[in-house]
């Protein structure tokens, strides 16, 4: 029985497709993975456990969904709006904003069934907010506490603009110091664009350079705009195709604009995103992200899909999207079942990565994300709208991402010696997992919005359990008479390359951390270096090798190799 040494140095590509599983010769095999959940690709090639979602507030009404959107003046003035049924409240620093002790709120027109076509676009302290249904409006920050919503009035607005014309602008960006509309209900395909530096100012006079200006889309078809979005040109969205809108290699003006399809996917309504030239958008069905960017090589814009090697990881579509730039560059989607997924993201390096991350507790999807820099200013913050069923009744709360705790809906408590930590009535009689002083504790049910603990602990961390799971793809390694794929495989050791982990599983074996210098009574340091695995004690058909992390602790997996006996 012949032996190999194979290894997996990184893991850049993700989560594989399972129409890729048996494709060996494809490069990103190597690099990829079966299964990857709740942990999600270094750009560098390891993989981590992702952090918990840690809770902030329960939203206005349970009964209704609410969509997070970002509010960002500067890094250090960064906000998280709840846009609910005809209303939004508002969150910074890691809390929500309250005056007299209760939620800081704005009346709106804008229906639940309306949020997720709402469409945004900032200048400094005020957002411009389109959407069909509704004359433009804009939401202006004076304060913390205090926000104005209005509807804007602009000099000689066009007809579809004048509130009670029922039919509005769906739209809405900045380009070249002019804000832009378009796509109302009657001009689907029509563009609008106020006076250069004059944002509600829509005369378009008598076409000098900087006044307003207005275009329709020339095409065969009817193709209603779903987004614009500005790049080195205005990048155009619609239902047919994407197009480009520019002035000839100067800035537009009402005589030089000019519009020309570069791409035929077609678009959903997701709003796009954009990552350094690159903008990232829904195709129509809603089940692909394409990269929309310029190539040298064909002299204009092209739209690889992003999910060619994951087609199945979208299910049955994305419904929303955000973008995290720092530290790790992912694009986090919302699928229609209420999954988040996250793409490992950096172009430059040619590393796309898909990765899915089921939340824990009982039905709980997540139904709107949004991404503003972390209250230090050092890295962005993935903040979620999160519907979950508590104690047999459903809630919706708002919750970010910390990769400081490893539960979800979880809180942190630091302070005197105490065996009782309360303000946990979010998760009345829910079992929480708890990590008091670094070590795990026996899983606890919250009564009255508080546990008790078997011992008093300075620090912890409570919430609820997820998972992590990893499952390596059947290496291919090269036989004397061909190929290995197919034949039974085992084996005999295998060594972990971790940083900073502690409490995994391998192939269902708890592995053990601890070393005889440790002190019993406090937690293992945590491991970093190759942990080397030999009393197996199993065989596999496929060589998988499944990898779990299902204690409050954190994971880094760097890379993996070992001997394995191929069946000949």
């Amino acid at each position: 029985m012949p032996k190999v040494w194979p290894i997996q140095t990184n893991f850049t590509a993700g989560q594989l497709s399972a129409r890729l599983h048996g494709r060996v010769d494809v490069n990103k095999y190597n690099n990829g993975l079966k299964t990857q959940k709740n942990a999600y690709s270094l750009p560098h090639g390891g993989v981590v456990r992702r952090g918990g979602f840690r809770h902030v507030a329960g939203v206005k009404t349970n009964s209704s969904k609410v969509r997070l959107v970002r509010f960002e003046f500067s890094i250090t003035q960064a906000y998280i709006i709840e846009f609910g049924n005809q209303y939004i409240r508002f969150y910074k620093d890691n809390g929500q904003i309250l005056t007299g002790g209760s939620p800081v709120e704005v009346a709106t027109p804008f229906t639940e069934a309306q949020l997720f076509d709402l469409y945004f676009a900032q200048s400094a302290d005020t957002l411009y907010i389109a959407h069909p249904s509704h004359s433009p409006r804009s939401l202006t920050r004076s304060s913390d506490i205090n926000w104005t919503l209005a509807t804007l009035s602009f000099t000689s607005a066009p007809s579809d603009f004048v509130a009670g014309a029922g039919d509005y602008p769906r739209c809405v960006t900045f380009f070249e110091e002019r804000l832009y509309w378009a796509g109302t209900n009657n001009k689907p395909q029509t563009i609008w664009a106020s006076k250069s530096g004059d944002f509600l100012n829509m005369n378009q006079g008598t076409g000098l350079d900087d006044e307003s200006l207005s275009f329709t889309l020339a095409t065969d078809d009817v193709n209603v705009i779903r987004w614009m979005k500005a790049s080195d040109v205005l990048l155009v969205g619609t239902v047919g195709g994407e197009f480009k809108l520019q002035g000839g290699g100067n800035p537009v003006t009402p005589s030089n604009v000019r519009v020309v399809q570069e791409t035929k996917y077609g678009s959903s309504t997701v709003t796009p995103i954009t990552s350094g030239r690159a903008v990232l958008f829904n195709q129509r069905a809603s089940k692909k992200i394409r990269q929309m960017i310029f190539d040298l090589n064909v002299e204009g814009f092209v739209a690889p899909d992003l999910t060619i090697l994951a087609e199945d990881i979208t299910g049955d579509g994305i419904t929303h999207m955000a973008y995290q730039q720092e530290p790790d560059s992912i694009v986090w989607c919302v699928r229609e079942d209420g999954v988040l997924l996250g793409l490992t993201y950096q172009r430059d390096q040619q590393v796309v990565a898909w990765h899915q991350h089921p939340l824990g507790g009982t039905n709980a999807e997540v139904e709107s994300v949004a991404v503003i820099p972390s209250a230090d200013g050092k890295s962005d913050e993935l903040w979620a709208s999160i519907k979950r069923t508590v104690n047999s009744s459903v809630v919706r709360y708002v919750e970010y991402l910390d990769q400081t705790i490893f539960v979800d809906s979880g809180l942190k408590y630091s302070g005197s010696a105490t065996s009782t930590l309360s303000g946990l009535t979010h998760l009345e009689g829910e079992t929480v997992q708890v990590l008091g002083d670094g070590a795990v504790m026996p899983d606890v049910v919250v009564s009255s919005g508080s546990i008790t603990l078997g011992q008093n602990v300075t620090s912890a961390s409570v919430g609820l359990k997820y998972t992590t799971e990893i499952v390596t793809l059947p290496p291919e390694v090269p036989q004397a008479d061909g190929a290995s794929f197919g034949k039974k495989k085992s084996w005999n050791r295998i060594i972990l390359n971790l940083f900073e982990t502690l409490g995994l599983s391998v192939n269902n074996n708890q592995l053990i951390f601890r070393t005889g210098g440790d002190p019993m009574d406090s937690a293992p340091p945590l491991f970093t270096g190759q942990f080397d695995i030999t009393n197996l004690g199993w065989k596999e058909a496929d060589s998988s090798i499944t990898i779990k992390q299902e204690q409050p602790l954190g994971m880094t997996l760097i890379s993996l190799a070992g001997e394995l006996s191929v069946n000949d």
